[in-house]
């Protein structure tokens, strides 16, 4: 069976693990203007989804409170990708409940997809897409 997104969020323990820690959840000006649309305001620094230094401004109780309508960045968790000197990298955050239950050939169609997803975007979003994970990454981790 293929994965959707749908089926993405259903599987989801709503743990909060992916709105934890100070990470780097980037928003394309898409996602942005959809998510503004929804009503929500002071979210974000320009690409770049707010953090209050504990989680992202999102997360309300044990969930996203935007998770209809979350960016690609959070909707793909665990499944996880970073900029290594310029290269596209993918990790599963094993703290996940659901990281290990997920079919390896699913993994690699939402891999895929990420690839597409991140082609697609404008050249100038896509530099500041990786500029922003090449600073988060220089900072270090953080994986509560």
């Amino acid at each position: 069976m293929a994965y959707t997104d749908d089926d993405w969020l259903r599987a989801c323990k709503e743990c909060g693990k992916c709105c934890h820690g100070n990470h780097f959840w980037f928003a394309t000006g898409k996602e942005i203007k959809r998510i503004a649309a929804a009503g929500h305001t002071g979210f974000h620094k320009g690409n770049s989804l707010l953090s209050d230094g504990n989680h992202c401004v999102f997360f309300r109780g044990s969930k996203c409170s935007i998770n209809a309508i979350k960016p690609m960045d959070c909707r793909r968790y665990p499944l996880m990708h970073m900029f290594d000197q310029g290269e596209l990298c993918f990790f599963l955050d094993l703290g996940c409940p659901i990281a290990l239950k997920i079919p390896e050939d699913e993994i690699r169609q939402i891999m895929e997809e990420t690839k597409s997803f991140i082609a697609s975007m404008a050249e100038a979003e896509k530099e500041a897409y990786k500029r922003g994970y090449m600073a988060y990454m220089k900072k270090g981790f953080d994986f509560d």
